[in-house]
C-alpha cells in the first residue's frame, strides 16, 4: 500500500469507543492507499494499536477542542476529520490534487438513514443564512485548519463554513463520495437544537458585521 497526502483526525468521547473503536480501527486498516497519518483524540485512555496517534485530551470539552488539539499532530498536506462511527469507502484517501482549501462531497447515509443529500449551492453567502448549506462530508488543508481553526461553538462545522466563505476560502466540490455518515439516534447531529442554532447565527451575525477576525478567538 502507498500513502496518501491525507491525514485522518477522529475524535472520541463518551462511550463511542467501545461502541464504534473497533469498526473504526477496521475500516482505517483497510485503506488503500493508507492515510499519511491516523490521530485520534479522546477524552480517556483508549487502547490503540502502533499506528495510531492516541492524544488523551480530557474529559468536558467541546467536540471543536478535541479537533483543534489533533490538528496540532498533523503535517501532511490535507486532513481529513473522520468520525469514529463512520466508515470509509473504497479510494477515500486517494491523494488530492486541488488547489483549493478544502475538498467536499455529498453526504452519503448508513444506519439508520439511506441515500445521499447533494450539495445544492450556497457556500459563498453561507454567513448570511439561517441554516447550514454545507451540507457535506470534507477534507480540508491542514494549512487552513491552523489559520482559521474551529470555534467553541456546538455547530462548530457550520461556522467553520461562514467564517471560510466570508475570508474567501475556496472549495472543490466532487460528485464522489469518500465515506460513509453512519447516522443513529443518538448522533450529536441528528436532531436541531434551538440553543445552538441560535448560538450560530449569532456568530454569523457577527462575522458579516466585520467583528471577527479571521482565525482569533473572541
Amino acid at each position: 500500500m502507498g500513502l496518501s497526502n491525507i491525514s485522518i483526525l477522529t475524535v472520541t468521547y463518551g462511550d463511542y469507543w467501545s461502541r464504534y473503536g473497533e469498526s473504526w480501527l477496521e475500516t482505517v486498516a483497510e485503506a488503500d492507499p493508507q492515510p499519511a497519518k491516523v490521530v485520534l483524540v479522546s477524552d480517556v485512555p483508549v487502547d490503540v494499536p502502533q499506528w495510531v496517534t492516541l492524544i488523551v485530551a480530557g474529559e468536558g470539552l467541546y467536540v471543536s477542542d478535541y479537533v483543534n488539539i489533533g490538528v496540532g499532530e498533523i503535517d501532511s498536506e490535507w486532513l481529513f476529520s473522520f468520525g469514529v462511527d463512520d466508515l470509509l469507502l473504497p479510494g477515500a484517501l486517494e491523494s488530492l490534487t486541488v488547489d483549493t482549501d478544502a475538498y467536499v462531497w455529498p453526504l452519503f447515509y448508513g444506519g439508520n438513514m439511506k441515500g445521499q443529500i447533494d450539495y445544492l449551492g450556497g457556500y459563498d453567502e453561507c454567513y448570511l443564512l439561517r441554516y447550514n448549506t454545507m451540507r457535506v462530508y470534507a477534507m480540508h488543508r491542514t494549512s487552513l485548519m491552523r489559520e482559521i481553526p474551529y470555534r467553541r461553538i456546538h455547530y462548530h462545522d457550520d461556522a467553520h463554513w461562514a467564517e471560510m466563505a466570508y475570508f474567501g476560502k475556496t472549495v472543490t466540490f466532487s460528485d464522489t463520495p469518500r465515506a460513509v455518515w453512519v447516522r443513529h439516534d443518538d448522533a450529536l447531529s441528528f436532531t436541531n437544537n434551538p440553543d445552538w442554532q441560535r448560538e450560530v447565527n449569532d456568530f454569523k451575525d457577527r462575522l458579516a458585521a466585520g467583528l471577527v477576525i479571521a482565525g482569533l478567538p473572541e
